[in-house]
C-alpha cells in the first residue's frame, strides 16, 4: 500500500512536468515570434525553451520511474528507468543544455 507521501511525490512529479510543459509550448510560441524581430530576446527565449523543456523531461522520467516503484504504474517502469546507464538520461540533458545556454550567451556579448 502506498503511503500519502509517495502518493503526493507522484502528484507533484507529474504535475510539475505538466507546469513545464506548459512553459516550454509558451517559449515556444514566443521564441518564433521573436526570432522576427529581435535577436537578443531570440537568444534568451531559446535558453528559457532548453532548460524548460530539461526540466519537463526529468521531471516525467523520474515520475515514472517512481510511479512504477510505488505501485502506480507496473514495476517494469522502475526496473528499468533506475539503472544507472538510463539514469544518466536526464543529467545528460542538463549538462548539454547548460553547454547551450553558455554558447547562446557567450555568442551574443560578441
Amino acid at each position: 500500500m502506498t503511503t500519502l507521501w509517495e502518493t503526493l511525490l507522484v502528484i507533484v512529479y507529474f504535475t510539475t512536468f505538466a507546469l513545464w510543459g506548459v512553459l516550454s509550448y509558451i517559449f515556444l510560441k514566443k521564441y518564433k515570434k521573436a526570432k522576427k524581430v529581435s535577436p537578443e530576446l531570440t537568444g534568451v527565449l531559446f535558453i528559457l525553451l532548453f532548460a524548460s523543456l530539461s526540466v519537463a523531461f526529468e521531471h516525467i522520467y523520474y515520475g515514472l520511474m517512481v510511479s512504477g516503484d510505488y505501485g502506480f504504474l507496473p514495476r517494469m517502469f522502475y526496473t528499468i528507468l533506475s539503472q544507472p546507464r538510463f539514469w544518466i538520461l536526464p543529467k545528460i540533458m542538463f549538462l548539454v543544455a547548460g553547454v547551450i545556454m553558455i554558447y547562446v550567451i557567450v555568442r551574443g556579448e560578441k
